[in-house]
Order: C-alpha cells, then structure tokens, then sequence
C-alpha cells in the first residue's frame, strides 16, 4: 500500500511539474534572453558594473563584472552577511569604479524620484543604494516578467 501512495505522490508531482510550473518555468528562460538582448546596447560602452545578478549582466557585456554577493569574488565572500545581505563598504565600491550599477526593485515596488527611497529587493542592494545616491543617477530601468531592474550611472561632475 505504501508502493502504490509513493507512486500516486510520483505521479501527482510530475503532473503540477509539467502542468502546473511547466508553463512559468518555460518562461523564465524567455524572459531572461529578451533582458538580456534589451541590456546589451545599455551596457556597451561600460567598462564595469556592479550587480547581485551576475549572471545575466555578464551574458549581457564584456565587461568587468563587480559581484555584491561575493560568488565570484572571495574578497567579498568575506564581508559580513549572507549572498543577497552584504555589508558592502563604501570605499571598497567606488575603488572599483563602477560604471554602472543593477538593483533589483522589490516586486511592485515603484521606482521613487530619488532611487534610494526606493524599495529593494535585497537588503545588499538598498545598501549599495543609499551608498551610491549622491553620485549616481538613474541611466533606465529594465523590465523582467513583473520585476523591475534600476541601472545606475555615475552622475557626470559639472
């Protein structure tokens, strides 16, 4: 009787796998390829950006990737906090000199007038905000499904 309650459980995963998630995961991939293709002319002319989601931002430029989470940096895997919670210092940020920085808006949040207002998705990522806010500006916005991407720029010195 077991055997057969295993296999029913089986049975019914599979099925809200194929049936049920199938759809959304399948558009994911999509999504991802279309942010990409949109980000690629945004980022042409950087030499660095800084992000928590590396992994789309280095398929969408060659350029130097700055990782808030630490992955693909150990200096940084030691700052305290978890991957999305880095205590990101202030001067380790701006010695890298970032030419463009990507936050994660918090889903259905707005972007507000002044982006550090903003409410983030991750708490490294309303840090960065309010560390940056006085010398950089808003370059666009970048839609993912219902989320919404900010991509900073360093504010130009009059």
């Amino acid at each position: 009787m077991a055997g057969l309650s295993r296999f029913a459980l089986g049975i019914a995963a599979t099925l809200l796998l194929a049936f049920g998630l199938g759809a959304p995961a399948r558009r994911v991939g999509a999504e991802r390829r279309a942010l990409i293709a949109e980000a690629r002319p945004l980022f042409a002319g950087d030499a660095r950006i800084a992000a928590l989601d590396v992994g789309w931002v280095g398929a969408a430029s060659a350029a130097a990737v700055v990782d808030f989470a630490g992955v693909t940096d150990q200096e940084v895997a030691f700052f305290p906090g978890g991957h999305t919670s880095k205590r990101i210092p202030r001067a380790w940020l701006f010695a890298r000199q970032p030419t463009a920085i990507v936050l994660l808006l918090a889903r259905g949040a707005p972007l507000e007038p002044a982006f550090a207002d903003s409410s983030f998705s991750r708490a490294v990522e309303q840090r960065v905000a309010g560390l940056v806010s006085a010398e950089f500006r808003v370059r666009r916005t970048l839609a993912l499904g219902d989320q919404t991407y900010v991509v900073l720029e360093p504010t130009p010195s009059p």
